[in-house]
């Protein structure tokens, strides 16, 4: 009976490593296409759009039991909130923001849950 009970055991753990692993791998493809979505969809101006919109990137640490994205922008991390949110110009108009962020983010959550209600 303890052989069976330690196999039992062995391959609930086999079982566990792979579903983390699934679980994993869903999170960083999809913030990886966030990255991908935000890239395409921020606001692009004369003066900084272009760089700003490709400053868009994942930064993913993994540990044993766990996996962390981030996704930024590594061009012009100073404009996020002024361009998502809205802000003053030089002369004190309100300049009106462009969800791009949110969007993203939302879009993101969602393929997420979607992908894992597959496994």
């Amino acid at each position: 009976m303890k052989e069976f009970d330690r196999l039992i055991a062995e391959e609930l753990a086999a079982y566990s490593e792979e579903m983390k692993e699934a679980v994993f791998s869903i999170i960083e493809k999809q913030t990886k296409k966030a990255a991908e979505r935000l890239r395409k969809t921020s606001p692009k101006s004369k003066e900084s759009g272009k760089h700003y919109a490709s400053g868009w990137t994942v930064r993913t640490v993994r540990t044993k039991d766990s996996v962390s994205c981030t996704v930024y922008n590594s061009a012009k991390p100073q404009l996020t909130h002024l361009l998502e949110n809205g802000h003053l110009d030089r002369s004190g108009k309100r300049v009106e923001g462009t969800p791009h962020i949110s969007p993203a983010e939302t879009e993101t959550i969602e393929s997420i849950d979607k992908e894992l209600d597959k496994l």
